[in-house]
């Protein structure tokens, strides 16, 4: 298992992708692509809407990948229908489509968005 704290910036969102990949060398090339959308996806969402440093965790077997996202902002992510001219709003809708399963932990402070993503899925 491996993880590492974030800054609330930019930049950080592209480690955080950075590092996702990092930590999934070994699984299938679909699973690693997933994985990273979906860390990016978390990680923008972090500095956006919660502004507090984050951190990503992932844990990975020979079956599956779990990663979590966590915060200490407040509110809890809810998937919302987009407004289909705006260029973002998607994160969550992608992670229902792309991940094995999901949730959102709260916990005092912040929470934490996890998922799950089996570790040999092709497309």
């Amino acid at each position: 298992m491996g993880m590492r704290s974030f800054h609330a910036s930019p930049a950080a969102v592209a480690e955080a992708r950075a590092y996702a990949n990092e930590q999934t060398q070994g699984s299938s090339s679909h699973a690693a692509d997933v994985v990273e959308l979906l860390v990016s996806e978390l990680a923008s969402n972090a500095v956006a809407h919660a502004g507090t440093p984050f951190t990503v965790s992932v844990q990975f077997d020979d079956q599956r990948i779990r990663v979590e996202v966590s915060d200490t902002g407040d509110g809890v992510p809810c998937v919302r229908p987009p407004d289909p001219l705006a260029s973002n709003g998607r994160g969550l809708q992608l992670l229902g489509a792309l991940a094995d399963s999901w949730g959102v932990d709260s916990h005092e402070p912040g929470k934490t968005v996890w998922f799950l993503v089996g570790t040999t899925r092709e497309v």
